[in-house]
């Protein structure tokens, strides 16, 4: 590494890590206040044309106070997000934590069959609050992550994770390997599905094509598991509801397994966004490059 790369990371890892200390101070539902009202006042900075034009293909014909509200308070959202990583080590301990799972029966049918399970979910609500949850409700889930660029700041945040999980995969070239270790020793997985992959499947995403990632599809044909769908709602504070959906169907024989699938996976994400736009990550650049440029 670089020294200048270094100092940089180093720095940058001493004004999180003095933050988080600064957090951990009060309960988690203060905190989680004081992340909010960051993330109003710097979030609306960060990627706003992206925000703007992702939410303009996504749910055309918005007026702009609708726009403003719906990208505020996905600002809010994701500033409590990032401060209630600090406390993944203690939600145990956090009498105001709620967090209801609506659709228990969905929970009661999957267990009783021995299928792994591959539980899918998308930046939303609180995905972090929500892995813990499934684990306190029997099911253990297994993230797979992507790397930070900063290391020290990654090694604090597979720290805080490692309390909520058994299991935590990174992304790369052993990921898929790995992935489905887990999956044939029964255990099970949770993959956020919402992303841009470079090497995906071009699927409909909103009216328009996007590179989908399809590990969820080999990897479920090749260990027989179960997809299902869970997304988690923040109600108000840190107030949450769990939905579970049933598993999605797929048709091993059909030459067409993968894209059918995706396009299922899609069509899911895109109910939940229609449903709550305010919960999910619209900093993401979601299709192609030309698609941001040519309306700059």
């Amino acid at each position: 590494m670089l020294i200048q790369k270094k100092i940089f990371y180093l720095f940058e890892y001493s004004l999180i890590y003095i933050f988080c200390l600064f957090c951990r101070l009060f309960s988690l539902k203060t905190a989680s206040a004081i992340g909010g009202g960051v993330g109003r006042i710097l979030l609306k900075f960060v990627r706003n044309g992206v925000k703007q034009k992702n939410l303009a293909q996504a749910i055309p014909n918005l007026d702009k106070k609708t726009e403003h509200d719906i990208l505020q308070k996905c600002d809010e959202n994701f500033g409590r997000n990032f401060v209630e990583y600090f406390f993944l080590d203690r939600l145990n301990e956090e009498s105001d934590l709620k967090v209801t799972i609506k659709t228990p029966e969905i929970i009661e049918h999957s267990q009783q069959n021995d299928r792994p399970k591959i539980v899918i979910t998308a930046h939303y609500g609180n995905w972090e609050i929500a892995l813990w949850a499934m684990g306190q409700a029997g099911i253990s889930l297994n993230p797979i992550y992507r790397q930070m660029n900063n290391p020290y700041v990654n090694e604090m945040i597979l720290k805080l994770r490692s309390h909520i999980t058994e299991h935590q995969i990174k992304k790369g070239s052993t990921a898929g390997k790995d992935s489905l270790r887990i999956l044939r020793q029964g255990k099970n997985l949770v993959l956020l599905v919402d992303q841009k992959m470079n090497e995906g499947v071009a699927v409909p995403f909103f009216g328009k094509d996007a590179m989908t990632p399809s590990g969820v599809i080999k990897l479920a044909l090749l260990s027989n598991a179960e997809i299902i769908p869970a997304r988690i709602i923040r109600k108000n504070s840190i107030d949450f509801d769990i939905f579970l959906e049933p598993p999605i169907e797929y048709d091993k024989s059909s030459p067409t397994v993968t894209y059918d699938t995706l396009l299922k996976i899609n069509q899911t994400l895109e109910k939940w966004i229609l449903d709550k736009p305010e919960q999910w990550f619209w900093f993401h650049r979601r299709w192609e490059k030309p698609f941001y440029q040519k309306q700059d």
